[in-house]
Parts: C-alpha cells; structure tokens; sequence
C-alpha cells in the first residue's frame, strides 16, 4: 500500500419518506446551491497526463463544488510527478505556498472568532453550530495556520496573493515501481489498479483544509487539532491530543466519534487510520475502491464546509417528535445514497 500524503462524486438522491419540497423548507430553502467554485491551475507537467486524469480531477472538482454551498472561489494546482515544481516519485501529496505558513497564522482566540461568524451565517450546518460550541484548544500557546480556502470557508479572506490556495501533486507511478496503473473509471479498479477517483478526492480536501501537522512535530496547530481526542484503554476521551498518536475524531468535545474513525500516527496525521474503502484514509491500495463517508463530510463541515444535507440544518425551536422522526428517517436514507459513487 502506498501513502496517500498530506472527497464525492455525483450523488443520486433518495428522499425517503419526505417529498422534494418537504426536504427543501426543512432543510432551508435559502440555502445557496453549488456557491463553492474550484479553479483548476494544470502546470506544465499535466502536458504528460493522461487524458482520463484531467476528466477525473473535473469530475470531482464538480462533486465538491455541487456539495459545498459556501461562496467561495478557490484555485487549486495540479501537477504530474511533481508538486509546485518538486519530484514525486510514488504516491500524492498537497502542500501551500510557503508564503502562507508566515501570513496565516493566528491566536485561538481569533480561531473562535472567526467560528463564531461562521456558525451564525446563513448556510452554517448543524455540525458547524455543535463544533463552535465545543471548540478548544489543546495548546493555547501555538498558534494556529489556516490555508486561505479553508480561511474563505469561514468567512474570512485569503491572504491576496496570487498563487494557488493550494498545490496539488501525482506520481506517475503512485506504487513507485512495478505494475501500478492508475483507473481512470470511477468504478472499481482492477486488482493491481489504483483508483484515481479517491486519489484526487483526497488531496483536493487536502487543499481546502483538511490538514494537522502533529507528523512534524506540532510547530503549530490548525483548526482540525480542535476535533482529535486522546485514547484511553481503547475508548476515546474528552481530552485533546495534538500528539502524532492515533486519535479519536469528535466535533462535539468527544462526547461522540463519527463511525469510530481515528486520525493516523503514521504517514499523515491529518489523514484516517485503519479507515479501508475511505478517500480520506493515510493508505490505498491496489484494488481498494474508495470514496467519501458520513464521517468525512463531518469532518469537512467541523471545518467550516457547508453541507446540509449530510451535516443537517440548525435547529430552531423544537418541532414536533413526529416531524423530527420523519426528517431522521429520510435523512438517514439520502445519507446512504450521497456516499455511493456510482449506482
């Protein structure tokens, strides 16, 4: 298996019990629909790509962009065994100019500030609201880095420079040597295939700001050291954990852990561990077929992501016990179908 470094695709719709226009007024019908616009940036060295890449990194530029209703217009830089002009010899990465590791950095007092607005905006989900709610910091002390997309995601602005909020890179042989060939499809792959689909949903939420740095040492934290808790004798706790350890995600102070997913101690702590078939785990492997989960767009929301059909709408008032068992029901349906990639 091959690293994964530093996710959803076009999604059929179940309503369930609830008929559109029922989903649509519980969900919040002022809801902006497909805000989040991704600008693909090809260097020079996506020449050499095969022509089934660049429909797979549209393809799921799309599926975020159908996803994620924030308003936001981000650029994203791909390269072809290369990120931002470095070699990749196996495997994918993302990274970010080294310019906004001086320019976005931050107090956690200015973190929450920053999630406050955003947990009161129009489009936040009911996962934002919980993650506010319960925000701390393991180490008040660090500052935080927050990448200029994730910083638009919370309503906040870049740092006006004019380079890719994030760089994106691919291996021309993602095993490194051998017989690797990279599936182009977005159906399973063949056994010794790799399924590119999941490659490029997982570097791209990368890039919009799925990212810790415990793997280097904590030089400093970012918002997602705000959703990893300690374990104790196998069972997560309520308290944070910055270190490279194998850590419990919570967005609501570690009184829950979305389908018991934990961040990785090897390779990428920002990624999943243990986490087979997930875009978002640290490892893939030849035959894997891959794709985006309930508890990836939880993570993705907790960040400041809009998705309210996977994250739900905030709560106003208390409806009637029969209209919330109605709307958990189909919810749980559609949930279902968005996480499969093709039907």
């Amino acid at each position: 298996m091959r690293e994964l470094y530093v996710s959803i695709r076009l999604h059929k719709l179940c309503l369930g019990l609830l008929s559109g226009v029922a989903l649509v007024a519980l969900l919040g019908a002022g809801q902006p629909a497909d805000a989040l616009v991704i600008n693909p940036v090809f260097d020079t060295s996506w020449g050499s790509a095969p022509a089934g890449a660049t429909t797979v990194v549209n393809n799921v530029i799309a599926e975020f962009e159908a996803d994620f209703s924030n308003p936001v217009t981000t650029t994203i830089a791909f390269g072809w065994g290369e990120l931002n002009g470095s070699t990749i010899n196996s495997g994918a990465a993302a990274t970010f100019a080294a310019s906004d590791f001086g320019s976005n950095q931050f107090s956690f007092s200015q973190v929450k500030g920053f999630y406050n607005s955003a947990a009161a905006g129009s489009g936040a989900t009911q996962v934002l609201v919980t993650a506010n709610a319960n925000l701390a910091s393991p180490n008040a002390a660090l500052s935080y880095f927050i990448p200029d997309a994730e910083l638009k995601a919370l309503g906040q602005t870049g740092d006006g420079d004019t380079e890719p909020d994030g760089f994106t890179g691919y291996a021309t042989n993602f095993c490194g040597g051998g017989t690797c060939p990279y599936d182009f499809t977005g159906n399973p792959p063949a056994s010794n295939a790799i399924d590119f689909t999941a490659v490029v949903e997982h570097e791209i939420s990368h890039a919009l700001g799925r990212v810790d740095y415990a793997f280097a040492g904590t030089p400093f934290l970012t918002p997602q050291n705000s959703f990893k808790y300690a374990i104790s004798a196998g069972n997560c706790t309520k308290t944070l954990d910055d270190a490279f350890d194998i850590t419990c995600f919570s967005y609501d102070g570690g009184n829950t852990n979305p389908q018991g997913r934990t961040f990785s101690n090897q390779s990428d702590s920002g990624d999943w561990i243990n986490a087979a078939n997930d875009s978002f785990n640290a490892f893939i492997g030849q035959g894997e077929f891959a794709s985006v989960g309930a508890a990836d767009l939880d993570l993705m929301c907790a960040l400041g992501w809009n998705d309210r059909a996977a994250c739900g709408t905030p709560v106003v008032g208390t409806p009637e016990p029969g209209t919330l068992a109605l709307l958990g029901s189909s919810l749980l349906g559609f949930a279902a179908w968005r996480r499969r990639r093709r039907q």
